[in-house]
């Protein structure tokens, strides 16, 4: 009887896991979604709050993780001289998933304690992601791409394709891409 006890936790504790990392999946394909739709958002204002002014959909806690993310994705003097920290892409990106609604909102906060708690362990290191230098930070979410989790692979993509998504569609990147902003703005400013 006492060995069928620990056996029926585990089994119940697995249970458990398995919903969670399935409902995290089916937010970050919400999210992966609600991304992919928004291509019109490119040509529309973000509503950046200033550093003073309160997040929109993250807490204190997690600003520091989104901008370390941020910065790793998008360095400056990385492929172009403005980087994540030049056009305050967390806040950015904070403006663009509160827009999304509160399940976005879980799915990205979860994302980001995915990489700032279990990303260094996948890397080989037991510390934040946002402690690590950034060669570090690199190698974690390399770590994370490379996982044979799905989760893994997911929060690497998701994170990834907000951070550019929200860096390529600010006017301050169009310059060092070589791109002068869109047709109908040019053609309604000339008329």
């Amino acid at each position: 009887m006492q060995g069928e006890r620990p056996r029926a936790n585990t089994r119940a504790m697995v249970a458990s896991l398995e919903l969670t990392r399935r409902t995290f999946l089916g937010r970050s394909l919400q999210a992966a979604g609600a991304l992919a739709a928004l291509p019109a958002l490119a040509y529309a204002p973000c509503a950046l709050a200033s550093p003073s002014e309160a997040l929109l959909a993250f807490g204190p806690s997690e600003l520091p993780i989104l901008e370390a993310v941020a910065a790793t994705f998008v360095p400056a003097g990385g492929a172009f001289a403005t980087g994540a920290a030049d056009v305050d892409l967390a806040r950015r990106v904070d403006a663009l998933v509160a827009a999304q609604g509160p399940d976005v909102v879980r799915g990205v906060r979860g994302a980001l304690w995915v990489v700032e708690l279990a990303s260094p362990l996948l890397a080989g290191r037991v510390t934040r992601f946002r402690s690590l230098p950034p060669p570090e930070r690199t190698r974690c979410l390399a770590a994370l791409m490379e996982s044979r989790l799905a989760l893994a692979r997911d929060v690497f993509a998701g994170l990834r394709q907000l951070c550019l998504f929200s860096f390529y569609s600010q006017d301050a990147s169009w310059a060092a891409t070589g791109y002068d902003g869109p047709w109908v703005r040019r053609t309604v400013g000339a008329a």
